[in-house]
């Protein structure tokens, strides 16, 4: 499933990027784990073909 993920960066500014992940638990550790400026994930939903994010993330798990 591919996920609509924004977070707050270092600076203090929202980012937002797709996630590739199997439920919204893994794709916030993806964030997490490849985002190492992410401080706070806001928030984390379903995407689909219109809401994709320029910034596409994949996991091998």
């Amino acid at each position: 499933m591919l996920f609509n993920v924004r977070y707050v960066d270092g600076g203090g500014e929202v980012q937002a990027c797709s996630v590739g992940a199997h439920d919204v638990k893994m794709a916030i550790r993806e964030v997490l784990f490849n985002k190492p400026d992410c401080t706070r994930v806001l928030d984390c939903v379903l995407a689909n073909l219109d809401t994709v994010e320029d910034s596409i993330e994949q996991t091998l798990g």
